[in-house]
């Protein structure tokens, strides 16, 4: 089952069980989520104010911004440089 707080990923195509796996855990109430596919990487937002980076198979988690208090986020959008 999915764990509280952290970034999970299950096969959508796998009839005979649900398997999830966990990428990456301890977010502060997570709640934004953006892909970037094209470079590999996930961006997470939580509600302290943060903004993390990782890899789609969560590795190499960073925090790539850190809000002041009570400066939550509720959702984040990932736009490429350059797009016409």
């Amino acid at each position: 089952a999915p764990r509280g707080n952290s970034l999970n990923r299950m096969s959508m195509s796998n009839e005979a069980g649900e398997v999830n796996e966990l990428l990456t855990a301890q977010f502060k109430e997570a709640i934004g989520l953006a892909l970037d596919l094209e470079n590999d990487m996930v961006f997470v937002t939580d509600l302290s104010g943060s903004i993390y980076r990782c890899h789609l198979d969560g590795f190499e988690r960073t925090l790539i911004y850190q809000g002041k208090e009570g400066q939550g986020f509720t959702g984040i959008a990932y736009v490429e440089e350059g797009i016409d």
